[in-house]
Protein backbone atom coordinates (compact mmCIF):
# COMPACT_ATOMS: atom_id res chain seq x y z
CA UNK A 1 0.00 0.00 0.00
CA UNK A 2 2.94 2.20 0.45
CA UNK A 3 2.48 5.59 2.43
CA UNK A 4 -0.77 5.59 3.93
CA UNK A 5 -2.43 8.69 4.55
CA UNK A 6 -5.14 9.05 7.39
CA UNK A 7 -6.98 12.21 8.32
CA UNK A 8 -10.23 12.91 10.32
CA UNK A 9 -12.69 15.11 10.62
CA UNK A 10 -14.55 15.90 14.32
CA UNK A 11 -17.68 16.31 14.57
CA UNK A 12 -19.59 18.76 17.02
CA UNK A 13 -19.61 22.82 17.06
CA UNK A 14 -22.42 23.02 13.79
CA UNK A 15 -19.11 22.97 11.38
CA UNK A 16 -21.52 22.06 8.01
CA UNK A 17 -19.01 23.72 6.31
CA UNK A 18 -15.81 22.37 7.71
CA UNK A 19 -16.96 18.79 6.89
CA UNK A 20 -17.91 19.84 3.16
CA UNK A 21 -14.97 21.23 2.97
CA UNK A 22 -12.65 18.79 4.56
CA UNK A 23 -14.10 16.04 2.53
CA UNK A 24 -12.45 18.27 -0.52
CA UNK A 25 -9.53 18.65 0.47
CA UNK A 26 -8.59 15.50 1.09
CA UNK A 27 -10.13 14.31 -2.34
CA UNK A 28 -7.65 16.75 -3.83
CA UNK A 29 -4.88 15.49 -1.82
CA UNK A 30 -5.37 12.00 -2.19
CA UNK A 31 -6.09 10.81 1.11
CA UNK A 32 -6.12 7.01 1.46
CA UNK A 33 -8.53 6.25 4.63
CA UNK A 34 -10.65 9.22 5.87
CA UNK A 35 -12.15 8.76 9.57
CA UNK A 36 -15.30 11.16 9.22
CA UNK A 37 -17.20 12.05 13.14
CA UNK A 38 -20.54 13.03 12.50
CA UNK A 39 -22.26 16.44 13.74
CA UNK A 40 -25.30 15.91 15.77
CA UNK A 41 -27.24 13.06 14.74
CA UNK A 42 -26.36 11.11 11.39
CA UNK A 43 -30.12 10.71 9.60
CA UNK A 44 -29.61 14.53 8.23
CA UNK A 45 -26.08 15.28 8.60
CA UNK A 46 -23.70 16.61 6.27
CA UNK A 47 -21.06 13.41 6.16
CA UNK A 48 -23.97 11.79 4.15
CA UNK A 49 -22.65 13.11 1.08
CA UNK A 50 -20.50 10.16 1.23
CA UNK A 51 -23.05 7.25 -0.07
CA UNK A 52 -21.29 4.40 0.74
CA UNK A 53 -18.67 4.38 3.76
CA UNK A 54 -16.89 1.20 4.15
CA UNK A 55 -17.37 0.92 7.48
CA UNK A 56 -19.92 2.81 9.82
CA UNK A 57 -19.68 3.14 14.01
CA UNK A 58 -21.47 4.31 16.94
CA UNK A 59 -20.34 4.69 20.42
CA UNK A 60 -22.24 4.44 23.61
CA UNK A 61 -25.47 6.59 23.29
CA UNK A 62 -27.13 8.32 25.68
CA UNK A 63 -29.50 11.89 26.08
CA UNK A 64 -28.04 14.63 24.31
CA UNK A 65 -28.91 17.25 21.80
CA UNK A 66 -32.32 16.85 22.68
CA UNK A 67 -33.68 20.35 20.55
CA UNK A 68 -32.58 18.64 17.35
CA UNK A 69 -32.99 14.58 17.76
CA UNK A 70 -35.67 14.39 20.09
CA UNK A 71 -36.88 14.04 24.00
CA UNK A 72 -35.69 9.91 24.27
CA UNK A 73 -32.88 7.90 23.51
CA UNK A 74 -35.02 5.93 21.16
CA UNK A 75 -35.58 9.02 19.02
CA UNK A 76 -32.00 10.34 18.96
CA UNK A 77 -30.37 6.00 18.53
CA UNK A 78 -33.05 6.54 15.45
CA UNK A 79 -30.75 9.70 14.31
CA UNK A 80 -27.72 8.48 14.79
CA UNK A 81 -28.49 5.30 13.09
CA UNK A 82 -28.92 7.41 9.77
CA UNK A 83 -25.01 7.07 9.35
CA UNK A 84 -26.01 2.80 8.19
CA UNK A 85 -25.65 2.59 4.21
CA UNK A 86 -26.34 0.03 1.78
CA UNK A 87 -22.91 -1.86 1.39
CA UNK A 88 -21.14 -0.52 4.77
CA UNK A 89 -20.46 -2.59 7.50
CA UNK A 90 -21.98 -1.71 10.62
CA UNK A 91 -20.31 -1.88 13.96
CA UNK A 92 -21.61 -0.24 17.68
CA UNK A 93 -20.05 -0.35 21.54
CA UNK A 94 -22.56 -2.02 23.62
CA UNK A 95 -25.67 -0.41 23.92
CA UNK A 96 -28.80 -0.58 26.34
CA UNK A 97 -31.83 -2.96 25.06
CA UNK A 98 -33.58 -0.20 23.80
CA UNK A 99 -30.82 1.43 21.46
CA UNK A 100 -30.14 -1.47 20.31
CA UNK A 101 -33.80 -2.65 19.38
CA UNK A 102 -33.48 0.88 17.00
CA UNK A 103 -29.80 0.09 16.12
CA UNK A 104 -31.26 -3.58 14.64
CA UNK A 105 -34.82 -2.03 13.38
CA UNK A 106 -32.83 0.52 11.17
CA UNK A 107 -30.42 -1.75 9.88
CA UNK A 108 -32.94 -3.85 8.48
CA UNK A 109 -34.77 -0.78 7.22
CA UNK A 110 -31.03 0.29 5.07
CA UNK A 111 -30.98 -3.45 4.37
CA UNK A 112 -27.72 -4.34 5.87
CA UNK A 113 -26.78 -6.55 8.62
CA UNK A 114 -27.55 -5.77 12.38
CA UNK A 115 -24.82 -4.05 13.63
CA UNK A 116 -21.98 -6.23 15.35
CA UNK A 117 -21.60 -5.39 19.12
CA UNK A 118 -17.93 -4.94 20.24
CA UNK A 119 -17.44 -5.79 23.61
CA UNK A 120 -14.09 -5.01 25.79
CA UNK A 121 -10.98 -7.08 23.66
CA UNK A 122 -9.42 -9.14 26.74
CA UNK A 123 -6.24 -9.36 24.69
CA UNK A 124 -5.66 -5.47 25.85
CA UNK A 125 -5.37 -6.58 29.25
CA UNK A 126 -5.42 -4.55 31.99
CA UNK A 127 -2.19 -3.52 32.45
CA UNK A 128 -2.83 -0.01 31.79
CA UNK A 129 -5.39 2.13 34.23
CA UNK A 130 -8.03 3.50 31.83
CA UNK A 131 -11.41 3.75 32.91
CA UNK A 132 -13.69 1.13 30.91
CA UNK A 133 -15.12 3.60 28.83
CA UNK A 134 -11.89 4.36 27.38
CA UNK A 135 -11.39 0.64 26.69
CA UNK A 136 -14.49 -0.20 25.23
CA UNK A 137 -13.52 2.48 22.96
CA UNK A 138 -10.50 1.41 21.86
CA UNK A 139 -11.42 -2.55 21.61
CA UNK A 140 -13.70 -1.06 19.50
CA UNK A 141 -11.35 1.15 17.12
CA UNK A 142 -9.30 -1.81 16.66
CA UNK A 143 -12.13 -4.07 15.86
CA UNK A 144 -13.30 -1.42 13.43
CA UNK A 145 -9.75 -1.46 11.95
CA UNK A 146 -9.15 -4.59 11.72
CA UNK A 147 -12.97 -5.19 9.42
CA UNK A 148 -11.56 -1.94 7.73
CA UNK A 149 -8.13 -3.50 6.32
CA UNK A 150 -9.84 -7.37 5.69
CA UNK A 151 -12.06 -5.33 2.68
CA UNK A 152 -9.21 -2.99 1.70
CA UNK A 153 -6.59 -4.76 2.01
CA UNK A 154 -6.99 -8.50 2.24
CA UNK A 155 -4.54 -10.37 4.61
CA UNK A 156 -3.62 -7.29 6.50
CA UNK A 157 -4.04 -7.01 10.21
CA UNK A 158 -3.74 -4.03 12.51
CA UNK A 159 -0.61 -4.25 14.97
CA UNK A 160 -0.64 -7.09 17.91
CA UNK A 161 -1.82 -6.62 21.21
CA UNK A 162 1.32 -5.54 22.99
CA UNK A 163 2.09 -2.71 19.84
CA UNK A 164 -1.68 -1.49 20.76
CA UNK A 165 -0.71 -1.57 24.70
CA UNK A 166 2.66 0.46 24.43
CA UNK A 167 0.49 3.15 22.20
CA UNK A 168 -1.93 3.40 24.93
CA UNK A 169 0.78 3.75 27.20
CA UNK A 170 1.32 7.36 25.56
CA UNK A 171 -2.03 8.10 25.16
CA UNK A 172 -3.18 11.73 26.47
CA UNK A 173 -6.16 13.31 25.93
CA UNK A 174 -6.22 16.56 28.09
CA UNK A 175 -9.51 17.17 29.95
CA UNK A 176 -10.97 13.69 29.63
CA UNK A 177 -10.35 11.41 32.80
CA UNK A 178 -7.07 13.42 32.94
CA UNK A 179 -5.52 13.56 36.83
CA UNK A 180 -3.02 16.72 37.66
CA UNK A 181 -1.43 16.75 40.69
CA UNK A 182 -1.43 20.49 41.37
CA UNK A 183 0.51 21.14 44.77
CA UNK A 184 -1.02 19.42 47.72
CA UNK A 185 -3.65 18.76 45.81
CA UNK A 186 -5.38 15.76 43.04
CA UNK A 187 -7.36 17.33 40.30
CA UNK A 188 -9.64 15.05 38.34
CA UNK A 189 -11.03 16.26 35.33
CA UNK A 190 -13.27 15.10 32.69
CA UNK A 191 -15.36 16.98 29.85
CA UNK A 192 -18.71 14.84 30.41
CA UNK A 193 -21.62 16.51 29.40
CA UNK A 194 -24.19 14.30 28.99
CA UNK A 195 -25.84 11.61 31.38
CA UNK A 196 -24.55 8.78 30.28
CA UNK A 197 -20.66 10.22 30.25
CA UNK A 198 -21.00 12.00 33.66
CA UNK A 199 -21.96 8.49 34.86
CA UNK A 200 -18.76 7.14 34.11
CA UNK A 201 -16.95 10.42 34.99
CA UNK A 202 -18.19 9.81 38.73
CA UNK A 203 -17.22 5.91 38.80
CA UNK A 204 -14.18 7.28 37.53
CA UNK A 205 -13.78 9.44 40.54
CA UNK A 206 -15.28 7.56 42.89
CA UNK A 207 -12.62 4.35 42.38
CA UNK A 208 -9.86 6.52 41.82
CA UNK A 209 -10.29 8.86 44.75
CA UNK A 210 -10.66 5.74 46.47
CA UNK A 211 -7.20 3.91 45.63
CA UNK A 212 -5.57 7.22 45.79
CA UNK A 213 -5.87 7.20 49.08
CA UNK A 214 -6.45 4.99 52.43
CA UNK A 215 -7.14 7.72 54.44
CA UNK A 216 -9.85 10.08 54.91
CA UNK A 217 -9.07 13.16 52.46
CA UNK A 218 -11.55 16.11 51.50
CA UNK A 219 -13.37 15.65 48.14
CA UNK A 220 -14.75 18.13 46.33
CA UNK A 221 -17.09 18.95 42.97
CA UNK A 222 -17.15 21.76 40.83
CA UNK A 223 -20.22 21.73 38.20
CA UNK A 224 -21.44 23.46 35.95
CA UNK A 225 -23.95 22.92 32.77
CA UNK A 226 -25.56 25.95 30.91
CA UNK A 227 -26.97 24.37 27.63
CA UNK A 228 -29.86 24.52 25.70
CA UNK A 229 -29.07 21.15 23.62
CA UNK A 230 -29.03 19.09 26.98
CA UNK A 231 -31.41 18.41 29.84
CA UNK A 232 -29.01 19.72 32.63
CA UNK A 233 -31.38 18.48 35.57
CA UNK A 234 -31.03 15.02 34.00
CA UNK A 235 -27.02 15.46 33.80
CA UNK A 236 -26.87 16.51 37.33
CA UNK A 237 -29.19 13.62 38.80
CA UNK A 238 -26.84 11.39 36.65
CA UNK A 239 -23.62 12.62 38.55
CA UNK A 240 -25.35 13.10 41.95
CA UNK A 241 -26.16 9.24 41.93
CA UNK A 242 -23.38 7.90 40.53
CA UNK A 243 -20.61 9.50 42.58
CA UNK A 244 -20.38 6.56 45.22
CA UNK A 245 -18.02 8.33 47.49
CA UNK A 246 -18.70 11.26 50.04
CA UNK A 247 -18.50 15.00 49.07
CA UNK A 248 -17.47 17.69 51.28
CA UNK A 249 -18.63 20.26 49.20
CA UNK A 250 -20.18 20.78 45.82
CA UNK A 251 -19.43 23.65 43.98
CA UNK A 252 -21.68 25.08 41.33
CA UNK A 253 -20.69 27.30 39.07
CA UNK A 254 -21.12 28.29 35.31
CA UNK A 255 -18.35 28.72 32.13
CA UNK A 256 -17.59 32.17 32.79
CA UNK A 257 -13.96 33.73 33.84
CA UNK A 258 -16.01 37.41 34.06
CA UNK A 259 -19.15 38.81 34.98
CA UNK A 260 -20.92 39.90 32.32
CA UNK A 261 -24.62 40.94 31.07
CA UNK A 262 -25.65 37.46 31.73
CA UNK A 263 -25.55 37.67 35.44
CA UNK A 264 -29.42 37.14 36.11
CA UNK A 265 -29.46 33.90 33.71
CA UNK A 266 -26.38 32.54 35.15
CA UNK A 267 -27.74 32.99 38.59
CA UNK A 268 -31.05 31.37 38.60
CA UNK A 269 -29.49 28.50 36.76
CA UNK A 270 -27.10 27.74 39.61
CA UNK A 271 -29.63 28.26 42.28
CA UNK A 272 -31.89 25.56 40.43
CA UNK A 273 -28.95 22.98 40.19
CA UNK A 274 -28.11 23.58 43.99
CA UNK A 275 -31.97 22.56 44.67
CA UNK A 276 -31.37 20.15 42.03
CA UNK A 277 -28.62 18.58 43.54
CA UNK A 278 -29.78 18.94 47.26
CA UNK A 279 -32.80 16.51 46.32
CA UNK A 280 -30.60 13.73 45.36
CA UNK A 281 -27.94 14.46 48.07
CA UNK A 282 -29.44 16.76 50.72
CA UNK A 283 -26.53 15.89 53.08
CA UNK A 284 -23.81 17.54 50.45
CA UNK A 285 -22.65 21.23 51.15
CA UNK A 286 -23.21 23.53 48.20
CA UNK A 287 -22.22 26.71 47.36
CA UNK A 288 -22.26 29.08 44.20
CA UNK A 289 -19.68 30.67 42.73
CA UNK A 290 -20.30 32.99 39.42
CA UNK A 291 -17.04 32.53 37.81
CA UNK A 292 -14.79 29.40 37.11
CA UNK A 293 -11.52 31.56 39.10
CA UNK A 294 -14.05 32.01 41.91
CA UNK A 295 -15.09 28.08 41.81
CA UNK A 296 -11.24 27.18 41.73
CA UNK A 297 -10.12 29.65 44.13
CA UNK A 298 -13.06 28.10 46.73
CA UNK A 299 -12.00 24.32 45.64
CA UNK A 300 -8.35 25.00 46.72
CA UNK A 301 -9.48 26.06 50.77
CA UNK A 302 -12.18 23.29 51.15
CA UNK A 303 -10.85 21.10 54.09
CA UNK A 304 -7.75 19.69 54.68
CA UNK A 305 -4.27 19.85 51.76
CA UNK A 306 -4.38 17.02 49.78
CA UNK A 307 -7.95 17.34 48.85
CA UNK A 308 -9.34 15.19 45.36
CA UNK A 309 -11.20 17.79 43.27
CA UNK A 310 -13.55 16.22 40.29
CA UNK A 311 -14.31 19.13 37.78
CA UNK A 312 -16.83 17.83 35.58
CA UNK A 313 -20.31 18.53 33.69
CA UNK A 314 -18.67 20.53 30.74
CA UNK A 315 -15.79 20.72 28.39
CA UNK A 316 -15.97 24.49 28.43
CA UNK A 317 -15.79 24.27 32.05
CA UNK A 318 -12.93 21.67 32.16
CA UNK A 319 -10.56 24.00 29.73
CA UNK A 320 -11.12 26.99 31.79
CA UNK A 321 -10.44 25.84 35.25
CA UNK A 322 -7.01 23.90 33.35
CA UNK A 323 -6.75 27.60 32.27
CA UNK A 324 -6.60 28.64 35.95
CA UNK A 325 -4.76 25.90 36.85
CA UNK A 326 -1.87 26.63 34.84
Amino acid sequence: MGETRVLSIPGGGGQYILALTSLHAFVGEGVDVAIVETHHGGEFDATNVIPTPVITVITPIGIDHVAQLGPTVENIAWHKAGIFKPGSSAYSSPQTPEVASVLADRAKEKKINPPKFVEIDNKLHRSISLPDVQWRNCSLAREVCDAFLKVKEPGSHVLHADDILCGLHQFRWPGRFEVVRHGENIWFLDGAHNELSVGEAAKWFSSSSISESDIPVTRVLVFSQISTQRDGFGVLQALARSITVPLDTVIITSYETARNTQDAFYEDKMKQYAQDWKCVRSNDKVELRRTVDEAVDLAKTVGQPGRHILVTGSLYLVSEAIRTLQ
